[in-house]
């Protein structure tokens, strides 16, 4: 085996790979992160259809540094004929090891699961799914199918990119025929070497040339030669075994540990992963018995998340309330009526008592195949939660979608929303990007299999929201267990009337309870009621007219001076939620959109609404005035407002 490259022909387009920067836009927290989530997504989806007797896909990960490295000799007898193109100008690499450094490795093999399947010779751009043809020699392709975890062909450049020569090399043995196969490959640029131009890929194979493929190594002796070269613990087992060389230095041990604790901690608990970490010196098991010992590390947050994840997981169809569906040949929308009173009732009780919740939503979404609209459902989990306010967390098939946008956070409630595969999970998938982290319905994937549909995005992403506002609807006093820490001065909608002074009592006179008529303009049209670290929007008195839409201005108090004219986006800011903090939940008829640094609009197309607005400060006081929008708005169509939120 060696490394081959092929020369540019002439006429050919100039085409650098850009794929490498689908995880460098923050999408992912880090390149552990983004390495975690490619790895176990791929070994979950290639143990799909394979017959594990119960047991679960294993992947292990082994970080291999200091004296366990590979020496730099060692690392010279198969990157030597790699070097020149690394270090010739224009080849993409910032950085370049010295050939004699130590080569840092990262090992990621996965078991019980089907390996790179596929005709290794194939060439057909248009062919069916090839694993190891889309694994190993395309580049943003994938023939993955719906209700495969991952869909798009360009996570896989999270192993090149964790390497700092952009390099990985592959051993597997495919499950199908039991043939054992080994490959590496390099990603640069197109480039320039003594006089010579040449196409970004290399390949470290048995042979490659300008009329044919580039062929795998089949020998049982050199591929033994590899798998003891790079630590790799497979002998014949059906699976993938990658090894990165010089793996980036940011990939650090604890934080892969928190990667897979914090992405995969549902499938793990679920029985579907096992997942085994080493660094040389320690080894540590991730499977369903053990994760629980292991979240002494994490934030409290994300091991009181895992604890209901792990009571989810028991909960039985029995023990489960069921809201009713939307209408099949309707948009899929949330409807206070969807809520029956004695589910609401039964959910209200049950978080008096402090128990966890689980609830079940049908709906109907477009089948991946006919389009026909069929039956689905997703759950979703919730408690009582004492600290700050939550966002929900979403799981699609075991793979966590981590950040979902266009959401608010729940008060006083921690949420997970669950969704098993089918037809739902097909349509989410779609809409997912490649870090597969959200739900947006611009992708190419959703725009042409499910285009229009985005109401059914909404109503997966808006369900805890909603169900929150429909179960605490028609409440006449905020929660008893939370209590103001701030005095809040609420401005009214218009100025009351005096009240008329009762007539003085005459000896003999006989006094009657005198009767006032209030014009129906100074009922109280929307009621703003403090709650703790912020307060509540309702509707006002039943009789009056209700707003369509008004603007809600906030500031902290000044002493003798008008709070509006003091206020400083310091104090805090809605437009930058990651610094000020503040949550906005809008439920049941009612929307919002931020106008400005202290001022968000709330647009109302029903009576059964309820707005939260919290995360102040609790140490000054907080002055709010509703102000109508008498004129016209433009308001955005369903659609257009899915579109806009995600």
């Amino acid at each position: 085996m060696q490394w081959h490259f092929l020369k540019k022909r002439t006429g050919y387009d100039f085409s650098d790979p850009i794929s490498g920067e689908f995880f460098a836009d923050g999408s992912t927290d880090n390149p552990a992160t983004a390495l975690v989530a490619e790895s176990l997504q791929n070994a979950l989806d290639a143990g799909r259809d394979i017959d594990r007797g119960g047991e679960p896909v294993r992947v292990r990960m082994t970080l291999l540094r200091g004296d366990d490295a590979m020496s730099g000799d060692d690392a010279q007898a198969w990157f030597g004929d790699l070097w020149p193109h690394l270090t010739c100008k224009g080849s993409g690499i910032k950085e370049t090891p010295k050939l004699d450094e130590p080569c840092e490795l990262l090992i990621v093999e996965d078991f019980g699961t089907c390996g790179l399947t596929g005709d290794v010779q194939s060439d057909d751009v248009i062919t069916d799914k090839n694993n190891f043809v889309d694994f190993l020699r395309s580049d943003g392709r994938t023939h993955k199918s719906a209700g495969d975890r991952g869909s798009w062909g360009v996570g896989k450049i999270v192993f090149p990119r964790s390497s700092r020569i952009n390099s990985f090399l592959a051993f597997t043995v495919r499950e199908d025929d039991g043939i054992s196969l080994a490959m590496g490959k390099v990603i640069l640029k197109n480039r320039g070497l003594e006089g010579v131009q040449y196409i970004p890929p290399g390949y470290f194979v048995k042979s490659w040339d300008e009329d044919n493929v580039p062929l795998p190594e089949e020998s049982p002796e050199q591929i033994s030669k590899l798998r003891e070269a790079f630590g790799m613990t497979r002998t014949d087992e059906p699976g993938l075994s990658i090894a990165v060389p010089w793996v980036d230095p940011s990939i650090a041990f604890e934080e892969i540990l928190q990667a897979v604790v914090g992405k995969y901690a549902y499938a793990i608990l679920a029985g579907e992963l096992a997942v085994t970490l080493s660094d040389g010196n320690d080894t540590i098991e991730l499977n369903a018995g053990s994760l629980s010992s292991h979240t002494d590390k994490l934030d409290p947050e994300e091991t009181a998340a895992i604890n209901l994840a792990a009571w989810s997981l028991k909960v039985q169809d029995a023990d489960r309330l069921v809201v009713e569906a939307p209408p099949a040949a309707e948009k899929q929308r949330w409807k206070p009526e969807l809520l029956a009173d004695e589910i609401r009732t039964q959910i209200k009780d049950a978080l008096a008592e402090r128990k966890p919740v689980a609830v079940r939503f049908p709906l109907h979404v477009p089948s991946s195949k006919t389009k026909a609209m069929v039956p689905a459902h997703f759950d979703v989990y919730f408690e009582y939660n004492e600290g700050r306010s939550l966002r929900p967390r979403f799981v699609r098939e075991c793979l966590a979608i981590s950040s979902v946008r266009g959401l608010s956070a729940t008060a006083r409630m921690r949420s997970l929303v669950v969704i098993g595969p089918g037809a739902l999970a097909d349509l989410l998938g779609a809409a997912e990007p490649p870090s597969h982290n959200d739900w947006a319905a611009n992708t190419k994937n959703f725009q042409d299999s499910y285009k229009g549909r985005t109401d059914i995005l909404t109503y997966v992403k808006r369900s805890v929201q909603h169900l929150m506002a429909a179960v605490r609807a028609g409440e006449e006093k905020p929660d008893p267990d939370v209590t103001m820490d701030f005095f809040a001065v609420v401005e009214p909608d218009e100025k009351t009337p005096a009240t008329k002074k009762k007539k003085t009592k005459q000896n003999g006179e006989k006094t009657e309870k005198q009767k006032v008529d209030i014009d129906e303009k100074y009922l109280t049209r929307v009621s703003i009621t403090p709650i703790k670290d912020g307060f509540v929007v309702r509707p006002g008195d039943p009789k009056a007219k209700r707003y369509d839409c008004i603007d809600v201005v906030m500031a902290y108090d000044v002493e003798n001076k008008q709070p509006w004219s003091q206020y400083e986006p310091a104090d805090f800011d809605l437009m930058r939620k990651d610094r000020s903090g503040i949550e906005i939940v809008a439920g049941g008829d009612s929307d919002f959109e931020i106008k400005g640094p202290n001022r968000v609009r709330l647009t109302f197309t029903g009576d059964a609404y309820e707005v939260y607005i919290t995360g102040f400060g609790t140490d000054r006081d907080l002055r709010v005035k509703k102000i109508p929008v008498k004129t016209a708005i433009d308001a955005d169509t369903e659609e257009e407002l899915a579109h806009a939120e995600l």
